[in-house]
């Protein structure tokens, strides 16, 4: 076996791609410097679009979708960690033990050694 899936009927569940959700580059500005924070009105219309659908949909679980490269990546596991502090009052350090793997694995992209998803979400 390759994958073993479950399959939920589609009413049980509601997909959010976040490539609309995060910030793309200026124009002029390289998106090869890696991972930027989003800045704070996007983290706060983020964190309300999805707690509008938490409200509106209670029964439905959420999932995020996004491209496969790194840095997009990175932006999103961002955003959804701000949404669990902001929204669900989980602390930085539970948020960072979920996204650990993910956060170990985009290591290369963060554009400032002294600068990760972990301190941003402190």
């Amino acid at each position: 076996k390759i994958a073993q899936h479950d399959f939920i009927s589609r009413d049980s569940f509601t997909v959010v791609e976040l490539d609309s959700a995060i910030s793309q580059p200026e124009a002029g500005e390289s998106s090869s410097t890696g991972f930027v924070p989003s800045c704070l009105s996007c983290i706060h219309d983020f964190c309300k679009s999805i707690q509008e659908m938490e409200r509106t949909a209670s029964r439905r679980q959420i999932i995020f979708c996004t491209r496969p490269e790194s840095i997009t990546v990175a932006s999103s596991v961002f955003l959804i960690g701000c949404h669990l502090i902001m929204g669900h009052n989980l602390g930085h350090e539970e948020t960072f033990e979920a996204f650990r793997p993910v956060h170990d694995a985009l290591h290369d992209v963060i554009a400032c050694p002294h600068l990760s998803i972990k301190s941003c979400w402190r």
